[in-house]
C-alpha cells in the first residue's frame, strides 16, 4: 500500500493579513503532480483542511477542485476534521462521497467504521479519528468521570480497534498534540498547562499513525507515529522547517518506509538580518520576509526603504539602540529648551548631530511655534 500523508493545509489562511490562497493552490498543484508520479493508492489528510470552521468560498472551491482531480486520477482520499475545521461541514456528504472513493469523518460517534482499502497483499484498515475534546467524548460515550485529552483519545482509539480484525494491517489518522511534540507559533493552542497532551502509545497497535496539528514535520515518540507538518510555512518561527508531504510504503507484513518529499512554493517565508544600508543593496526577492535591523540607532521609515528589495515585506523589527543614561540632560529635563530636546531626539533617531542648516531651520521653527516671531 502506498499513500501520501499530509495535514494542516489551513486553506483560507493569511500571513500578516496577506492572503495565501494562491500559494496554497500552487503547493496543492505540486502535491497532485507527486501523487500522480508516485502512483499512490490514497491521499491521507490528518485534519485542519481549512483555517476556520466557516471557511471562505474560494477556499472551499479550491478543496473541491483538489478532490475532483484526485478522483479523476483514481486516487482514494481519506480526511478528518481538525480543531480548526467545522466537524459538521467536514462530515457533510460523507455517504455520497464514499461512493466516489472520498472518505471523511468529522462528527464523533461510537462504533465508527474503518475505511478498508485493498492492495495485492490484502486489506488495510484505516481508522479515521477526528479531533475530539474530553467534553465531546464524555457526551458520546456516556462517560461519567472527568477526562483529560489523553483519556478521551484513548477511548476513541480503543473503540476504533474493536472494528479491526486481529492480525490485519492498519493505519490511524488523528489530530492531536502528542507528548513531546515541538509546536510552532501558528498553531492554535488546544489547552494550557499540558492538559492536551496525548501519549503516542495509545496508537501502538497500528502499523502507522498519520497525525495532524503540529506544523513541524516530526516523529511523535515512535518511528511509525508521525506529523507530516503543514502544507506551507504559516509563521516566521517556521522559517527553517522543511515543508512537504510524507510518502508511506507499507509491505505485506505491515512494515513501513517513509520518504519526505519537499514541495516547491511560490514564496518562501524567512528572516533577513543586517544593517539597512547593506540590505538595500541586495538582489530583489519575492519571498515573504521579516527584516531584523542591526543598526545601533532607530531608522526612519525602514519599510518604505526596503520594499524595493522585498516587495512582499511582512514586518521590520528594529534593534534596540543604546541610550546614554548618564547624560545629564536625560536625568534632568528642567531648564532645557524645546530646541535642546528636539536635538536630543534627532540624535537618538538618526545617530548624528544636526548640521548648521538644520539647526538654523530648527531655530526658526521653534521661534514660530513659541510665537517669538510675532
Amino acid at each position: 500500500m502506498r499513500f501520501i500523508h499530509t495535514a494542516d493545509w489551513h486553506l483560507g489562511r493569511t500571513l500578516y493579513n496577506r492572503p495565501l490562497l494562491d500559494d496554497q493552490k500552487a503547493a496543492l498543484d505540486e502535491l497532485l503532480k507527486v501523487a500522480e508520479e508516485k502512483k499512490i493508492d490514497a491521499l491521507v489528510i490528518a485534519g485542519d483542511i481549512f483555517d476556520r470552521s466557516n471557511p471562505p468560498g474560494d477556499a472551499i472551491e479550491l478543496f473541491d477542485s483538489v478532490l475532483a482531480r484526485l478522483k479523476d486520477l483514481g486516487i482514494k482520499v481519506l480526511f478528518i476534521a481538525g480543531n480548526h475545521d467545522g466537524a459538521q461541514r467536514i462530515d457533510y456528504g460523507r455517504q455520497l462521497m464514499a461512493a466516489s472513493g472520498v472518505h471523511t469523518r468529522g462528527i464523533v460517534t461510537q462504533g465508527m467504521e474503518p475505511v478498508v482499502l485493498e492492495d495485492e497483499f490484502g486489506p488495510v484498515y484505516f481508522s479515521l479519528i477526528p479531533y475530539v475534546t474530553p467534553e465531546i467524548v464524555r457526551e458520546v460515550f456516556l462517560e461519567e468521570e472527568r477526562l483529560d485529552f489523553n483519556a478521551a483519545n484513548k477511548i476513541m482509539v480503543d473503540d476504533a480497534r474493536k472494528l479491526i480484525p486481529e492480525g490485519v494491517r492498519s493505519v490511524a489518522v488523528a489530530h492531536a498534540f502528542i507528548t513531546g511534540g515541538k509546536s510552532s507559533d501558528s498553531e492554535r493552542e488546544l489547552s494550557v498547562g499540558g492538559a492536551s497532551n496525548v501519549d503516542c502509545h495509545i496508537y501502538e497497535k497500528y502499523n502507522y499513525t498519520a497525525l495532524g496539528h503540529l506544523h513541524g514535520p516530526q516523529r511523535a515518540g515512535k518511528e511509525n507515529v508521525r506529523y507530516s507538518g503543514s502544507l506551507l510555512k504559516y509563521s516566521i518561527d517556521e522559517q527553517h522547517q522543511d515543508k512537504g508531504v510524507l510518502l508511506i510504503d507499507m509491505d505485506g507484513q505491515g512494515e513501513i518506509s517513509v520518504e519526505k518529499i519537499k514541495l516547491p512554493v511560490l514564496h518562501d517565508v524567512r528572516v533577513v538580518e543586517g544593517l539597512i544600508e547593506d540590505l538595500e543593496q541586495l538582489e530583489p526577492s519575492e519571498d515573504y520576509v521579516e527584516v531584523r535591523l542591526k543598526n545601533n540607532h532607530s531608522v526612519m521609515s525602514p519599510a518604505d526603504r526596503l520594499r524595493g528589495v522585498f516587495p512582499n515585506l511582512l514586518t521590520v523589527v528594529q534593534n534596540d539602540y543604546a541610550v546614554d543614561i548618564n547624560n545629564e540632560y536625560k536625568v534632568n529635563f528642567r531648564g532645557r529648551t524645546n530646541g535642546d530636546l528636539f536635538q536630543e531626539f534627532y540624535k537618538n533617531v538618526t545617530g548624528r548631530e544636526m548640521n548648521e542648516d538644520e539647526l538654523d531651520l530648527l531655530d526658526r521653527v521653534v521661534r514660530k511655534v513659541e510665537g517669538a516671531d510675532e
